[in-house]
């Protein structure tokens, strides 16, 4: 259910060539891949040519993602179990970015920052990075605080260091390619 493969040889012994044939020729049997960088170019042509999606990121350029989005509900899923694996998927990635942003595992009490503020953001529709890092800034005053928490500014205590990790994707060096509605 979740294959993966690591291919490693010499410069210029094919292994471009052999990935490129092996994704390309499995397609007709319902394979899917998922290609996390294009360095050189050789797999968006590829990508287009048969008929697949290639998303191009990059400052200045006119895509924008954004990691929270719902996406579309699997027609044999129910709203409310949907809901629930949205909502546990967009906590997953929130921590492995903040985690990652941060060099270090998630606190507990960032952990329930990063939960309430996605919980307040959400409220409205799908998510997006701005309003999170703002909510974990500055929680949102007409919600009920977690379980356990005694006011919001310990919650924002609580979250700010994850909250100013995270704030990298909306101000920083990354600012513009994860902080808006997704165009693709």
């Amino acid at each position: 259910t979740n294959p993966n493969l690591a291919v490693a040889g010499e410069i210029g012994a094919g292994k471009s060539a052999l990935l490129k044939s092996l994704v390309s020729r499995s397609l007709c049997f319902g394979r899917r891949a998922y290609i996390p960088g294009d360095p050189k170019g050789e797999w968006t042509p590829l990508t287009r040519a048969v008929g697949g999606i290639a998303l191009e990121l990059g400052l200045g350029m006119p895509t924008r993602v954004n990691p929270l989005d719902a996406g579309t509900r699997p027609v044999a899923l129910a709203e409310d179990e949907w809901r629930r694996e949205v909502r546990a998927s967009r906590l997953r990635l929130l921590t492995s970015l903040a985690e990652t942003l941060m060099g270090r595992p998630l606190r507990p009490v960032e952990h329930t920052a990063v939960a309430a503020a996605l919980d307040t953001a959400a409220r409205v529709g799908d998510p997006m990075l701005p309003q999170l890092v703002h909510t974990m800034l500055e929680p949102d005053t007409t919600t009920d605080l977690p379980p356990g928490v005694a006011s919001r500014d310990r919650l924002a205590e609580d979250g700010r260091e994850a909250a100013h990790a995270l704030a990298r994707l909306v101000f920083g060096d990354l600012a513009g390619l994860f902080d808006q509605t997704s165009t693709a």
